[in-house]
């Protein structure tokens, strides 16, 4: 059945011109052969690709693909329980300037989109794009009111491309459930999902704008973060035009010996910034590579090309730091909790062997235990993690992933800045600073505002909730209760120790009560005494017995 349907929808036209394009890329790089078959390649063409590792040869083909097998690689190179590392490593170089600049007719576009040529909305406009992206080119103008802007347009026939190629992976994907588990890590439709999920947002440029709109938000009280303004009046799925900010990349500083840039300052606001993103917001720019971020002098940072984005909830990020914590103390049995609640490990998964993945961790965390944090590289660890991952075959939520990723980015990028920044100093810094910022009563009282509110809510909400409890009762009669036999003694046992000690403190009560007015009437019998005084003993035994009985 799954047979038939690819080959019916193979038919399509645009598809099987597709389909040859790729066909010939993968046979270029090697990786299809037809033994049966000669396919003509030009010597030179071999001679170049035969000298390439199988990594190399990979990026290379999906470079060469175009912008769906670039999200592909790049997604791919965030999935380390999916790849070797190698792989990831070689992919993590595709990034956003692979692609030359295409001829784009800006005039048409505008006009097309908004009813206005160029020359009714701009003083001038550069016909050469100063930036080139995979799936977009961006062009710097001046409108009427003298504001400079970037407008970034989506590549010709893009979503053309995009969605033939989509069609054609998802056919291949679908193919593959003939002879792929499904308990292996690797599904390929689910990859394919996650591919078409991650375009589809990367080609509606509203969405980015609305990303940058929420990172000014977060940032607004941060004078050292700048984010670029966006024009909505010219802004729609395929066009984006937002503040055009000069400013230099960041990775033009590694070279350069410019005194007006605080390198230091730069490398450590970079990481303060990463951090709040993940742990504060849970909101964070998922590809931070130094092309994506811009610097102003001395030292203020400009995010762009935001399209990428992860998320973390508030659980996530507590378990996060839960997790981190495992790691400091060396608490094994603390990170497989950790692991299963971020369901790196399922809690059905009956072929891991939970003791030798327990050896690897106390390994990896003892090879480090005893050296000082400014030593420790992140990249290091989280590359030695993924091997871990990928040896027992876990699988790593990809909002996790791109979390790490975006970490030791940060952390790569600081070091090239300052050879001697020290990510977990920053890390440090923070999470005190955080801590006293948690005590101030600004915070505890936002906080408690929440709580109060959450409050009414479910005070607001229970009279109609017992209403609707007592009503169920009504309908129904009775309530059953599935309770198993273990579960009931349990209850029952429970009961009864209640019962007992309630009824003792109430005889314990007494005694008390009738000995102290004895004694404050001066009424010393001393044989009424002694009797209260034994029950008094005997009853302290029994309530031993009940408590501490095994």
């Amino acid at each position: 059945m799954a047979l038939k349907k690819f080959f019916s929808k193979g038919r399509n036209l645009k598809k099987l011109r597709r389909s040859r394009d790729i066909v010939s890329v993968l046979f270029k790089y090697g990786f299809l052969v037809d033994h049966k078959r000669k396919i003509s390649i030009k010597k030179n063409k071999l001679s170049e690709t035969s000298k390439l590792t199988h990594s190399e040869k990979l990026r290379l083909a999906l470079e060469e693909l175009g912008p769906t097998f670039i999200k592909l690689g790049q997604i791919l190179s965030v999935r380390p329980d999916l790849l070797p590392l190698d792989y990831i490593k070689e992919l993590e170089k595709l990034q956003d300037e692979v692609c030359c600049s295409e001829e784009v007719k800006i005039d048409e576009i505008f006009k097309d989109n908004f009813g206005k040529s160029i020359d009714e909305i701009f003083i001038s406009i550069e016909t050469t794009p100063f930036a080139s992206a995979s799936l977009s080119q961006v062009y710097r103008a001046q409108l009427k009111n003298g504001d400079w802007v970037a407008i970034k347009v989506q590549k010709p026939n893009v979503k053309e491309i995009i969605n033939t190629d989509l069609a054609i992976l998802t056919d291949l994907a679908n193919l593959s459930k003939i002879i792929i588990r499904d308990d292996w890590v690797f599904q390929p439709p689910l990859i394919v999902s996650e591919i078409k999920r991650s375009l589809t947002k990367e080609i509606n440029f509203v969405l980015e704008g609305l990303n940058y709109e929420r990172f000014s938000e977060n940032f607004k009280n941060i004078k050292y973060v700048k984010l670029p303004k966006v024009y909505w009046q010219y802004t729609n799925t395929e066009i984006l035009t937002m503040e055009y900010i000069d400013a230099i990349k960041m990775k033009e500083l590694f070279s350069c010996q410019c005194d007006e840039y605080d390198k230091k300052e730069i490398a450590d606001r970079g990481a303060r910034i990463a951090l709040k993103q993940i742990f504060e917001d849970g909101f964070f720019h998922a590809d931070p590579h130094p092309a994506n971020i811009l610097v102003k002098p001395p030292s203020t940072i400009v995010m762009i090309d935001v399209g990428m984005v992860g998320a973390l909830d508030l659980n996530t990020r507590k378990i996060l730091l839960n997790l981190l914590n495992a790691f400091i103390n060396e608490d094994i049995d603390a990170i497989i909790t950790c692991f299963k609640k971020l369901n790196i490990i399922k809690h059905e998964d009956n072929k891991l062997d939970e003791a030798a993945l327990k050896r690897d961790l106390f390994d990896l965390i003892d090879k480090y235990f005893g050296i000082p944090l400014k030593y420790f590289d992140f990249k290091e660890i989280s590359q030695e993690l993924f091997r871990t991952v990928y040896k027992y075959n876990l699988s790593l939520p990809p909002d996790l992933t791109l979390m790490l990723k975006a970490i030791s980015t940060v952390e790569n990028t600081g070091k090239q800045l300052d050879p001697y920044f020290d990510i977990y100093t920053t890390i440090e810094s923070f999470i005190k600073e955080n801590f006293i910022k948690k005590l101030s009563p600004s915070y505890i009282f936002n906080k408690s505002k929440k709580t109060i509110a959450q409050s009414v809510d479910i005070l607001e909400n229970l009279p109609n909730d017992i209403f609707n409890f007592i009503n169920k009762i009504k309908d129904q009669d009775s309530i059953k209760i599935k309770v198993d036999k273990e579960t009931q003694d349990k209850i029952t046992k429970s009961i009864k120790n209640s019962v007992l000690l309630i009824s003792l403190s109430i005889i314990m009560a007494a005694v008390i009560i009738s000995a102290s007015v004895f004694i404050i009437y001066n009424q010393k019998n001393w044989l009424i005494i002694l009797g209260l005084f034994t029950t008094f003993l005997i009853v302290l035994v029994i309530l031993y017995k009940s408590i501490f009985k095994k």
